[in-house]
């Protein structure tokens, strides 16, 4: 039989050849974080209409941390911000424009009050 693009040398094996891996279970305080931070972007969604902060986009909107977790960010409104996907896509993939425009924080520019080193005027 002539094989076409449309037919394999091997047939394919029947069943999952890659092994199913359990999930990893969330601790009780990353649970009381991702609780915190959903209570946190549902009043920022609230306040903002809905809208992206950054395009007034309706869809998809995700919350951003102005100053990241990962440099002492912390789960509150002033640090927080919504953003649609694209948007959120642009503000980390081009950092340099999203410090320049306010979008992304360095820690020592940030006020105390969100994890920051700056005191607040």
């Amino acid at each position: 039989m002539k094989r076409s693009a449309l037919t394999r040398r091997t047939p394919l094996r029947s069943g999952s050849a890659l092994p199913r891996t359990r999930l990893k279970p969330v601790s009780a305080r990353q649970r009381v974080k991702q609780r915190e931070w959903a209570s946190v972007c549902a009043k920022r969604l609230k306040a903002c209409g809905g809208r992206c902060e950054r395009c007034d986009a309706l869809a998809h909107l995700q919350g951003h941390h102005k100053l990241p977790r990962s440099q002492g960010g912390l789960n509150v409104d002033g640090n927080c911000a919504m953003l649609c996907a694209d948007c959120h896509c642009e503000v980390h993939e081009f950092p340099a424009f999203a410090y320049a425009w306010g979008w992304l924080l360095h820690p020592w520019d940030a006020p105390i009050a969100i994890g920051g080193a700056k005191e607040d005027e």
